[in-house]
């Protein structure tokens, strides 16, 4: 079977894969969720949730995953860490063909993503995720290194030059081309003179799962992206969903050590961040994530 019917969305050649290494799970259906830039993402008998990368630097990114995770939910036994839950990966394979990629697979968390909620207990959440970010953050960094977690200094720099560079490939009519290249210059943020911190780095809406009866947080997925860099990668991407208001009562919960800017870097990466989306969903042929990223820059164009 080659590689490409491996990373393919056809359930049928996924469940043989998982059948032939898995024997528990055969006779389970298999079911396509849903696909990102790195993963697809395919749910086997209602139970579990199995990930096959897309190309190299996904491959690279599920190993980081498989070896941060177990190290995440061992502290969170033996510290007081937030109630909500994160993947605990149970099984790991090879895929056939000659590159032979990695997938993994954990048992389905609790919840919905949060943009399918339609009732959201906001002042729980944004406490929650204060919560949480505390603990994160406060994570060893030394830890997190020794299993190849990336690292991301000069945030604001590295934003900065590649925003205005994606600018100049888009071609768009739902902002301002002029409107957006004064924000990115106008309002660049100083950069954090704090300590680096463990982060999540993909905290959006999608990949917080909610109760759909109590609207409060139940699990954060999707750790591929985790990074050691500034406490603001994870702000900035909750500032892309939740806005100003929002974000504030996030760090009001939050302990860890910020200044007086990290508002302002916020709104300035959820702006970077959001013409991420939107040239991968042109390159993608994604309209919803390119939606999803228009709405994100309105917002912080707008800071509300």
């Amino acid at each position: 079977m080659s590689e490409q019917a491996v990373l393919s969305r056809n359930s049928e050649n996924v469940r043989r894969i998982i059948n032939s290494a898995f024997p528990p799970m055969r006779g389970m259906p298999v079911e396509f969720l849903d696909e990102g830039w790195d993963f697809r993402v395919f749910e086997v008998g209602g139970e579990w949730v199995f990930r096959f990368p897309k190309h190299e630097g996904s491959v690279h990114k599920l190993k980081m995953e498989l070896a941060l995770l177990p190290k995440l939910n061992l502290l969170r036994t033996v510290t007081d860490s937030p109630s909500l839950r994160i993947p605990d990966y149970e099984y790991s394979g090879i895929s056939p063909g000659d590159q032979g990629w990695p997938f993994a697979g954990y048992r389905k968390l609790p919840g919905i993503p949060g943009h399918a909620c339609e009732e959201i207990d906001w002042p729980s959440v944004t406490c929650q995720l204060g919560s949480f970010l505390s603990w994160l953050h406060g994570c060893s960094i030394d830890s997190a290194r020794q299993v190849g977690v990336p690292e991301m200094p000069d945030l604001v720099d590295y934003w900065h030059v590649r925003s205005l560079a994606e600018l100049e490939t888009l071609s768009v009519d739902q902002v301002d081309n002029g409107e957006v290249r004064r924000f990115l210059e106008d309002h660049r943020p100083a950069s954090f003179a704090g300590p680096m911190c463990l982060t999540h780095n993909d905290l959006f809406i999608e990949h917080v799962l909610l109760h759909p009866g109590s609207g409060r947080i139940s699990a954060i997925i999707d750790w591929s992206d985790a990074v050691i860099g500034e406490p603001v990668l994870d702000f900035g991407a909750l500032y892309s969903w939740l806005g100003t208001k929002r974000v504030q009562r996030v760090l009001a919960s939050y302990s860890g050590p910020v200044d007086d800017q990290v508002l302002a870097r916020a709104r300035y990466l959820a702006a970077c961040r959001a013409l991420r989306d939107i040239a991968q969903g042109r390159d993608a042929a994604r309209p919803d994530w390119a939606e999803k990223g228009f709405a994100g820059l309105r917002r912080a164009l707008r800071g509300n």
